[in-house]
């Protein structure tokens, strides 16, 4: 088995850990928030991919400005942001915590802005920890292979449960829904397999809310783990543009909880009408003519069901790598930390 599978197949005792350690900080994460109005959410990268969910459940759960932005953006153009950074408390999540536009963003904005920063990392003792005002270290969701993905699942769950601290959501009922994660995850591989094995060249993931990070990716697991053209877009904004390429050789992958208006079902049967290989994660009974549908069987809110979407298309990301001859853990041209 390679390095990559291994880390997709082991990802929810890293959750459950994860879980864990968020329960013993909520009390530090809170007191962190204390007072603030607006935060700013910084990565790199796949971490920042993810801060597009921590930025909008930060917004739509507890009240905050919020505001998600790559590093090296802030790092290089700081001063366009002057008027809104002084006092604003930053959130990042890292796997390596020693990105180095990270660490200096972080720096600069808190000698000059008067920032506090947030920082999770899945190592312990890093450059991040050292200059973040606190750190939840998570190491157990390290990943080796170069391709992050037991790795972007806890910092994703990471995201949800600061935002879930930060408005006072109880976590009592997660343990649940990572027993249903887990139950999908083991019996999600023959579904995997066989959407890998399907004749498409591009792929679409359909999802919207706070899954639009983890869903972006999944995106990127399925360009860096099988070299494939991959994009995200949310559920109807799919039919402004994209739609055009949906065709025979597009497969598409949709995440949703139908609507009592059945614009859900009507847009997904379009995409099917349309030629594509559609599979369908839906939280309800759903019907579509030429679609695979995997109904959820937990009982996943927001804040977890982004955790079947990314272990599905990571499965496939995987299949479709082994099948094409590549190498999952280490693909060509990548490496797992920049520094500048």
């Amino acid at each position: 088995m390679t390095i990559t599978g291994k880390e997709i197949r082991s990802q929810y005792d890293a959750l459950e850990r994860t879980l864990a350690v968020f329960r013993t900080a909520a009390p530090a994460v809170a007191d962190f928030f204390r007072g603030a109005d607006r935060v700013l959410l910084l990565g790199c990268g796949s971490s920042y991919n993810l801060c597009h969910g921590g930025e909008l459940a930060l917004a739509l759960w507890g009240g905050l400005d919020t505001l998600a932005m790559p590093g090296g953006d802030v790092l290089l153009h700081h001063a366009d942001y002057a008027a809104w950074l002084p006092g604003a408390r930053i959130v990042t999540v890292s796997r390596s915590g020693s990105t180095s536009e990270i660490v200096r963003t972080i720096s600069l904005l808190k000698e000059k802005y008067g920032c506090e920063a947030l920082a999770v990392t899945a190592v312990a003792d890093s450059a991040l920890s050292r200059v973040s005002t606190l750190c939840v270290e998570i190491p157990w969701a390290f990943d080796a292979s170069v391709c992050q993905t037991r790795c972007v699942t806890n910092l994703h769950f990471s995201l949800m449960l600061i935002a879930s601290i930060q408005a006072g959501r109880p976590l009592d009922g997660l343990d649940g829904d990572l027993v249903a994660g887990r139950r999908f995850i083991t019996g999600i591989e023959d579904v995997a397999e066989a959407l890998a094995a399907l004749p498409w060249n591009k792929a679409f993931l359909l999802a919207d809310g706070v899954l639009r990070g983890i869903a972006e990716e999944g995106a990127m697991a399925l360009a860096e783990i099988a070299n494939t053209q991959s994009n995200h877009y949310h559920l109807l904004d799919s039919r402004h543009g994209p739609m055009l390429l949906i065709d025979r050789e597009a497969l598409v992958v949709a995440c949703v909880r139908p609507d009592e208006e059945g614009l859900t079902l009507h847009l997904l049967r379009h995409v099917a009408s349309r030629g594509a290989h559609l599979c369908i994660l839906s939280t309800a009974p759903i019907e579509v003519p030429g679609a695979l549908v995997v109904q959820l069987d937990g009982c996943y809110d927001e804040r977890t069901l982004g955790l079947p979407l990314i272990n599905l298309i990571q499965l496939v990301a995987l299949y479709r790598a082994q099948r094409d001859g590549l190498n999952p853990d280490a693909p060509e041209g990548l490496v797992a930390c920049i520094s500048l």
